[in-house]
C-alpha cells in the first residue's frame, strides 16, 4: 500500500479528481490510444484486453521504456481507471524479468487502481456516506465507485488512526478537498459518529 501512497505523493498531486493520464505522462510512461493505431493492430488491441494494456521496451540508452494503450471509445471514468491500473502493473514490476503469477499481478494492480483513484483518507476526509458520493467526488463509474466504498468501509473499522502517510496525502490534497467541502457545504464530522483522528486503513 505505501507505494501506491508513495507514487501520488512523489508526484505532488494535490486536485481531485486524481487523472491517470497525468501520473503517466509525469512518469514518463507514453500513452497510445487504440484509435490511432492501423485496423489489424486496432483488433488486436481489442483482442488482448478491451480496456488497456502496457509494454515494456529498451530505449536507446539501455532504459526501459513503458507504453500503455487503452481504449479511448470508453467511458472517461472507465478510461482513467484503466489508465491507473496499467499504471500499477509496471510501477509494481510486473513487466520486469520476475513475473508473477498473472492472478496475482492482476489482484495487485487492481489494489492499486482502487486506492490510487479514491483513498481512503480522502473520502473519510469528505465524509462520503455511499457510493453515489463517491461518484461525484472522484468521478467514478457505478462499479468502481461501489467497490471503493466497500473498501472504505472495512479500512473505516479497522484501527484507531491515520497513518503518517495518509496525513502527509490528506494535507497534499488539501486544497482539493476544501474546496469541495465549500461546495457542498459538509456537516460537521461529528454529525457521522467519528472524527477523523479515529481511523486508520484496512490492508
Amino acid at each position: 500500500m505505501a507505494a501506491t501512497g508513495n507514487t501520488v505523493g512523489y508526484l505532488l498531486l494535490t486536485m481531485l479528481p486524481v487523472d491517470g493520464a497525468e501520473i503517466a505522462k509525469s512518469m514518463n510512461y507514453r500513452l497510445i490510444a487504440y484509435s490511432e493505431l492501423g485496423v489489424k493492430e486496432y483488433a488486436a488491441s481489442l483482442e488482448l484486453s478491451p480496456d488497456a494494456y502496457c509494454t515494456i521496451g529498451t530505449r536507446d540508452d539501455g532504459l526501459n521504456e513503458y507504453e500503455i494503450y487503452y481504449n479511448d471509445t470508453a467511458m472517461p471514468e472507465r478510461i482513467n481507471f484503466s489508465l491507473l491500473h496499467e499504471i500499477g502493473h509496471i510501477y509494481l514490476g510486473h513487466l520486469d524479468e520476475d513475473k508473477k503469477e498473472p492472478v496475482f499481478a492482476e489482484a495487485e494492480a487492481n489494489f492499486f487502481a482502487k486506492y490510487a483513484i479514491a483513498p481512503p483518507p480522502l473520502i473519510n476526509e469528505l465524509r462520503c456516506q455511499n457510493a453515489e458520493a463517491l461518484r461525484s467526488y472522484f468521478i467514478l463509474s457505478r462499479e468502481c465507485a461501489s467497490y471503493a466504498y466497500e473498501y472504505y468501509t472495512k479500512w473505516l473499522n479497522c484501527r484507531p488512526e491515520y497513518t503518517d502517510l495518509e496525513r502527509e496525502l490528506i494535507k497534499q490534497f488539501d486544497p482539493s478537498l476544501s474546496q469541495m467541502s465549500f461546495r457542498y457545504q459538509l456537516p460537521p464530522a461529528s454529525s457521522y459518529g467519528f472524527v477523523a483522528e479515529e481511523v486508520l486503513p484496512f490492508y
